[in-house]
């Protein structure tokens, strides 16, 4: 049974290491796929600030067993065929493992091309379903686990009336089949999927959809998209809905929802991670976690770190803790098998189990409902872990 905890070594970064000592051996690169362009740059951005980050903190602490860390990024231009390109194009030098990409799309491009032989392939994207047993996997909170987190607080508020307008790209599509089978499970009979509009994150306008929606009188809405947010925002207003609004965690991202104040709902939930909600876990090894992540964001200036600065983090912890542990010269297969038997691990997400949540480490109670509050820009838990009213 391998148990590791990640936050004795990587706080290891804010003691003295020797750096001539970190330093002395040839750079072991890791590839990573980014969408530093495109529809998603405003993932892929962040994630490219924190993997320099987490460069320069690894490295500061020793490394892979002495050799500096190089985060080798490629940007994809939120494009799945450039991503099987640059994909196609990095297995030229045949890594065993490699980090992104940013968002469901992409992902699910490269998934099958990993699927029986390698490389590792750690997705950034929550919407990505990783085969069981296979080398992919997916950061954060499953998107189906984080419909259930959205029901039950529903439940809760007495919210039974629900409508839902979501892209037609693969997150949106995504979020619609996981919605669509919560619903269905005994425990939520009691919901009513009132409206259920779609749209392109192409279009400049929403306004028939909301009609629609208004038109059915639900107690709450769920938006899902990735990229086109402030399209469904602007339709929310100028239709005059006034209902309780759920969105997708990918768009926590404060800077945006501050330039959308003007226009912005009453009230406005995301079903979170808990380290976008600073202080909701108060001790233990996931909040020692924590702690180094906002420590070393602070140190570059970012004070209040959003969900896209999240992303990157734990996945790329967990490759470099995998090729710590089995070596700088591991196989696809020795990594996999590593991050399969992995528990105990301490990330900024929670304590990762391999052997509970397949391909993913985490599970429902890793995440809560939060709401956007404009004034303090910031977000409030307003339920515990999973969903339930505090």
């Amino acid at each position: 049974m391998r148990i590791a905890v990640a936050v004795a070594a990587f706080a290891l970064v804010f003691a003295s290491v020797p750096a001539a000592e970190a330093m002395a051996a040839d750079p072991f690169t890791i590839d990573a796929i980014v969408s530093q362009t495109g529809t998603a740059a405003f993932l892929g951005q962040a994630e490219t600030k924190t993997l320099g980050i987490l460069e320069d903190m690894i490295n500061r602490e020793g490394g892979i067993n002495g050799r500096p860390v190089h985060f080798a990024i490629s940007d994809d231009a939120s494009n799945p065929a450039t991503s099987v390109q640059l994909f196609n194009q990095i297995m030229t030098h045949k890594p065993a493992a490699i980090i992104g990409t940013g968002f469901t799309a992409t992902c699910n491009a490269i998934q099958p091309l990993v699927r029986e032989h390698g490389p590792v392939m750690y997705c950034f994207s929550p919407s990505m379903n990783p085969v069981p047993g296979g080398y992919g996997f997916a950061g954060l909170v499953a998107t189906n686990y984080l419909s259930h987190i959205m029901l039950r607080y529903f439940n809760d508020r007495g919210w039974h009336r629900i409508a839902l307008i979501n892209s037609t790209d693969a997150s949106g599509t995504e979020f619609m089949g996981a919605i669509t089978e919560a619903l269905q499970r005994p425990e939520n009979h009691g919901f009513t999927l009132v409206a259920s509009e779609r749209f392109n994150v192409s279009d400049v306008s929403v306004a028939g959809q909301m009609a629609k929606i208004k038109a059915s009188s639900p107690d709450v809405l769920i938006t899902w998209t990735v990229g086109a947010f402030p399209t469904l925002l602007h339709g929310i207003a100028d239709s005059g809905l006034t209902m309780p609004v759920a969105a997708c965690n990918c768009n926590m991202v404060p800077a945006q929802l501050s330039q959308a104040a003007s226009f912005m709902p009453k009230e406005l939930y995301f079903p979170g991670p808990r380290p976008i909600v600073e202080g909701a876990v108060s001790k233990g090894p996931v909040r020692d976690a924590q702690s180094v992540f906002f420590s070393a964001m602070k140190a570059n200036g970012l004070t209040r770190p959003d969900v896209a600065y999240i992303l990157a983090w734990d996945p790329a912890l967990l490759i470099v803790d995998a090729f710590r542990h089995v070596g700088p010269n591991a196989t696809a297969d020795q990594l996999r098998d590593y991050l399969e038997h992995l528990h105990g691990f301490a990330g900024i997400n929670g304590l990762y189990d391999f052997r509970d949540n397949l391909n993913r480490g985490i599970g429902e109670n890793n995440a809560m409902m939060t709401k956007w509050d404009p004034e303090r820009g910031t977000f409030v838990a307003v339920s515990k872990a999973g969903g339930h009213i505090k």
